[in-house]
């Protein structure tokens, strides 16, 4: 282990020792081997076409947790909320802009679909509303109501349909149906049913190219039909009967899909299974192609492995890990009471342009994995350990801009963005070919709060703001060091630390651990760096700013056990500890007094970095701001 390693394992409150990295795919989760290692020509002419930022880059807000997300042909992105509010957007050469908003339904968006060449969009809703939408003019076009609650849409008709079919499935029986979405009729029958499945019908695919639909029901049966009454099994494909084919591995398994995707040309289909396991069908022969397996056994196992793009700290790994249970859970218990009006978390899977890549979200990050090579190219999101991304939508097109928005432009390159959703999160993040950006203007972050906050809230924020405290002076036993607070982007730490500190909490309080050219930690009552609570008697989040890093000396952060893990804790550093940021909440830096902590860092120390003379904290006291002459002073 790298000393660099050692020292930041210091400023965990328990020491536990882990080693967390993975496998090549090809080891571990492939379960369809080649012997021979295949290459895929002009690999990196596809891979430039898509985003590789690690860190999101934008994200923006709904009034409520978003529920989907999708981007059409057209260039415009759709997204939606528990609220049952729909937004439209437009793809920009940099970025999008927000177009209209429309409160399309009482209560949570249960399923959109956005017809093939990007004109149409449908939403239903719990409130058994159908509402459907003209992309390119953001217009409201046509509404009926249904008599059942409607689980899942899909629009199911081609270049040269007679009708503009939209196909939706009820929760309260197994048949799929068929309505004209341009009929006047609004009394909720269908123009026609399909009644395939036992079971309701949670999952609906229209295959372009071969004019046929693939549906997916809870019992974890796969039917194909055609489009075109009777609707019966397509003739374009390559078999007569089920039985030749894989489609009963499902069944066999006793899982189901809980997503599906259709490449771009047709050949393939692809799941994400109830048991973790990614299997991509050949659509025509309904054979298996690939499989990679992503369950809970297989992700500990990879814990075990030394590759470092993969590697998570310890409780890192057990947190998302309980993420991932929560969300088990919540699909269960949707499962279990599907007429009930709840949806399970989105997760969804998708194919790039060039069909050679298979892009879904995992725990440990959002894969992209050569289908052909069977390797995993890339993993966006893996640094952000707060967010669980869900649904994911690509755009890879080329856009120069609007007249009438001021942003068009020529010459303009490609701008490929993955739209993700997050788990419990009312945003959707952006990830792209660029890293966030720094900005010193907290209000100019990469999380864009594009929701009004009323009067009312605007003026809690304001009052929280002004009554937490900008400048602590912590007096040790050989003397003071003046700290810089950082309320208004991390509120809740500073609200921890100096709650404790006008309640004597840090009084006596020794400096336990102590690294030359690292930091000094204290914080901990009990002196071991296993003690220590919040004021609120427990663990509490992370406050990560883009603003605020380990970039230079005296900075100070909380020190924790992995994620979210923050107690009474805290350290400060004496060199610059960039490996640090997005993993300890910084929330202060010394202005004055940093021979003081240069002191205390040369102290001698035993085998356990702890000074052989007690070093402590007299009592730290707290005032509202900063003196004026250090207040401007960059630090």
């Amino acid at each position: 282990m790298s000393e660099n390693n050692e020292n930041e394992e210091q400023l965990n409150k328990k020491r536990e020792t882990s080693t967390s990295n993975d496998e090549d795919v090809d080891k571990i989760n492939n379960k369809k081997l080649k012997s021979k290692t295949k290459e895929l020509p002009f690999e990196q002419l596809y891979l430039d076409r898509l985003p590789n930022s690690l860190m999101y880059e934008k994200s923006f807000m709904h009034k409520d947790i978003c529920t989907f997300i999708a981007v059409s042909k057209s260039d415009f992105i759709v997204s939606t909320d528990i609220l049952g509010y729909v937004k439209f957007w437009k793809k920009q050469p940099i970025g999008i802009e927000f177009v209209k908003t429309f409160k399309s339904h009482v209560g949570p968006v249960s399923s959109l679909s956005i017809s093939f060449d990007g004109q149409l969009l449908c939403t239903v809703g719990f409130d058994k509303n159908v509402r459907i939408f003209d992309i390119k003019n953001f217009d409201l076009i046509n509404s009926f109501k249904v008599p059942f609650l409607p689980l899942t849409c899909e629009w199911v008709y081609g270049v040269n349909s007679s009708k503009t079919l939209i196909a939706i499935s009820s929760r309260e029986s197994s048949i799929i149906n068929l309505y004209d979405s341009k009929s006047d009729d609004t009394s909720g029958k269908p123009l026609h049913i399909v009644e395939l499945h036992n079971k309701s019908v949670h999952l609906i695919k229209f295959n372009q190219q071969f004019q046929s639909v693939i549906s997916c029901d809870i019992g974890g049966s796969v039917e194909y039909w055609d489009i075109e009454e009777p609707f019966d099994q397509p003739t374009n494909v390559n078999f007569q009967m089920k039985l030749e084919t894989d489609l009963y591995d499902f069944e066999k398994q006793s899982t189901l899909p809980i997503s599906l995707e259709i490449s771009g040309d047709g050949k393939y289909l692809s799941t994400m299974g109830r048991d973790k396991k990614i299997r991509i069908f050949n659509y025509k022969s309904g054979k298996l192609y690939r499989v990679y397996d992503e369950s809970f056994a297989v992700l500990q196992q990879i814990q075990k492995t030394e590759d470092p793009i993969y590697h998570l700290d310890y409780a890192d790994f057990g947190r998302r890990l309980a993420i991932e249970k929560e969300i088990d859970t919540m699909y269960d218990q949707f499962l279990n009471n599907i007429t009930s009006k709840q949806s399970p978390p989105l997760n969804s899977i998708l194919f790039d342009e060039s069909n050679n890549f298979l892009i879904y979200s995992t725990l440990v990050g959002i894969k992209f994995v050569n289908i052909k090579t069977n390797k995993v190219v890339r993993v966006l999101g893996k640094i952000e350990n707060s967010t669980r991304f869900l649904g994911l939508s690509l755009y890879q097109g080329k856009n120069e801009g609007d007249v009438t928005l001021g942003t068009k432009k020529r010459d303009t390159e490609n701008d490929p963005t993955l739209f993700c959703l997050s788990f419990k999160k009312q945003r959707f993040y952006m990830f792209t070919r660029r890293e966030p950006e720094d900005n010193d203007n907290p209000d100019y972050g990469r999380d864009v709060f594009n929701e009004k906050v009323t009067k009312d809230e605007q003026l809690l924020i304001q009052n929280a703001q002004r009554q937490l405290p900008r400048n602590a002076i912590i007096h040790t036993s050989l003397g003071d060091i003046h700290i810089m607070l950082y309320p208004d982007e991390c509120p809740k730490t500073v609200e921890n630390f100096t709650t404790h500190s006008k309640n004597n909490y840090y009084n006596g309080v020794i400096f336990h651990r102590v690294i030359k050219g690292f930091m000094i930690q204290t914080g901990d009552p009990q002196g071991t760096g296993y003690g220590g609570d919040s004021i609120w008697k427990k663990e509490f989040e992370d406050e990560f700013n883009r603003n605020l890093r380990h970039d230079r000396p005296f900075t100070l952060s909380m020190a924790n056990a992995g994620p979210n893990t923050n107690g009474s804790q805290f350290f400060i550093t004496t060199v610059p500890v960039t490996r640090l940021d997005n993993k300890h909440t910084v929330f202060g830096r010394v202005y004055k007094g940093t021979e003081v902590v240069t002191a205390i860092e040369k102290s001698k120390t035993d085998q356990d970095d702890k000074p052989l003379n007690d070093i402590s904290i007299l009592n730290i006291k707290i005032t509202q701001d900063v003196p004026l002459e250090f207040q401007n002073k960059k630090i």
